[in-house]
C-alpha cells in the first residue's frame, strides 16, 4: 500500500512521527514528498489564560494538560499504517516521544505494536525530509540486521528473533 492519506483521515504504509512537546508532524518514507501528511499541535488551555504569577509557564515548567488529547490526535492518524518510526528529541520529562511511545502501548496496544523504531534526532534543527531520509537509512538498518517489525506480526523482533520491550527500542540516531 502507498503512503497516502485515506478518505477517513487515517495514515497509511510506512511513517515516521517527529514529535515535539507543542506539536507533531507525520512523514511518508516517498523521496518525492515535499510537505507532512499530517500536522498536529497540542492545544493548551493554560497558555490561553494566565496570570500575572505564572510566569513559570513560559520557562519549560508546563503542566501536562493537553497531552492526552494530543496523543489521541496523533494516533487515531496513524492507526492505519503498516509501520510507524517515532524521533523525538529531550531526554527524561522533556522526551515527548518516549511519552507518546508510552501512551500508545498502554493506551492503543494494536497500533503501538506496529512501532518499529524510538530515535532520538535533533528536531528543531532538522527537515522534514531530513526527518524521512533519515527514517529510509533506518528502515535500510532494520532490513540488513533483520530487526524491525517482521511482517504480518506487528511485534518488534531483534535480529535474535525474540519481541523487544520499549526501553531497548530507543536508539541515538547518528
Amino acid at each position: 500500500m502507498s503512503d497516502e492519506v485515506a478518505l477517513n483521515g487515517t495514515i497509511a504504509g510506512c511513517v515516521v512521527v517527529g514529535v515535539t512537546r507543542d506539536h507533531a508532524e507525520v512523514w511518508s518514507l516517498d523521496e518525492r514528498q515535499r510537505t507532512p501528511l499530517a500536522v498536529v499541535t497540542r492545544h493548551n488551555a493554560q497558555a490561553e489564560h494566565r496570570h500575572v504569577k505564572t510566569g513559570q509557564f513560559g520557562h519549560g515548567h508546563e503542566s501536562e494538560e493537553g497531552f492526552a488529547r494530543y496523543f489521541s490526535e496523533l494516533a487515531s492518524l496513524v492507526s492505519n499504517a503498516e509501520e510507524i518510526m517515532i524521533a523525538g528529541h529531550g531526554t527524561g520529562r522533556s522526551n515527548t516521544m518516549e511519552a507518546f511511545a508510552e501512551w500508545l502501548s498502554n493506551k492503543q496496544r494494536e497500533t503501538f505494536a506496529r512501532v518499529s523504531e524510538l530515535r532520538y534526532v535533533d528536531l528543531p534543527h532538522t527537515t522534514g525530509r531530513e526527518l524521512a531520509a533519515l527514517a529510509r537509512k533506518w528502515k535500510d538498518q532494520q532490513r540488513s540486521t533483520g530487526s524491525g517489525v517482521t511482517p504480518n506480526s506487528g511485534v518488534a523482533v531483534s535480529p535474535s528473533g525474540r519481541a523487544e520491550s520499549l526501553a531497548h527500542r530507543r536508539k541515538k540516531s547518528p
